[in-house]
């Protein structure tokens, strides 16, 4: 936290009172940031003295207890590297059926916690509708006429038929209030 931080919160404060709370603040800090390192060496150790208490228990161990634990330890990866592999199909397909990176991780994590969240599923079906629903729209109106009458994907829109009679009644006449309404009926 800096100073000024500390002003902002109590713009009132004295520059004693800013210095104190500041010198509690990093107190605080500097304490928690030494419970943090303390925890971290106590957690390598608990895993330094699992590693010898399981050596410990394969020097007491018969040669079939020691194939036994081995076995059953090469089982567990072997679990492990098939979820693993499991995992990646899955999210090669869900990839492949235009699912995002993000959301595949979701999904996947979902089923393996064995807490499946359908909420993803029932977002993912919605978006693929919506998707789906604007495509089709693109799809149907694809070939149709513009409602100004042009033809489809024609860049430069023809004259409809009101157009052309609305031309011709009033093309001749040389009216100001002829031309008015002509442009203003053209323009719309």
């Amino acid at each position: 936290m800096k100073r000024e931080e500390v002003t902002a919160i109590f713009p009132d404060a004295t520059d004693e009172q800013i210095t104190n709370i500041l010198n509690a603040y990093n107190k605080d800090v500097a304490s928690q940031k030494a419970m943090v390192a303390q925890y971290k060496a106590d957690a390598n150790r608990v895993t330094e003295l699992q590693k010898e208490l399981d050596d410990l228990k394969k020097q007491n161990m018969t040669a079939e207890e020691l194939a036994e634990t081995e076995k059953n330890d090469l089982i567990e990866q072997n679990k492990k590297l098939e979820a693993t592999i499991k995992g990646y199909e899955y999210k090669s397909k869900l990839l492949e059926g235009g699912i995002s990176s993000e959301k595949a991780d979701e999904i996947i994590n979902s089923l393996n916690s064995g807490n499946f969240d359908v909420s993803l599923i029932t977002g993912l079906v919605a978006d693929a509708k919506t998707s789906g629903a604007s495509e089709m729209e693109k799809q149907l109106l694809n070939g149709t006429a513009k409602p100004n009458g042009a033809k489809p994907d024609a860049n430069v829109p023809e004259e409809t038929d009101a157009e052309k009679i609305v031309k011709g009644l009033f093309a001749n006449k040389s009216n100001s209030n002829t031309e008015d309404i002509l442009n203003g009926y053209l323009m719309h």
